[in-house]
């Protein structure tokens, strides 16, 4: 039950493969 922010942040986290940075 992730919110549509949190979604479309993880959405483009991994589209920009900065997940690193997200960590």
């Amino acid at each position: 039950m992730l919110n549509q922010r949190a979604l479309t942040y993880l959405n483009e986290v991994i589209r920009r493969g900065s997940l690193r940075r997200a960590a």
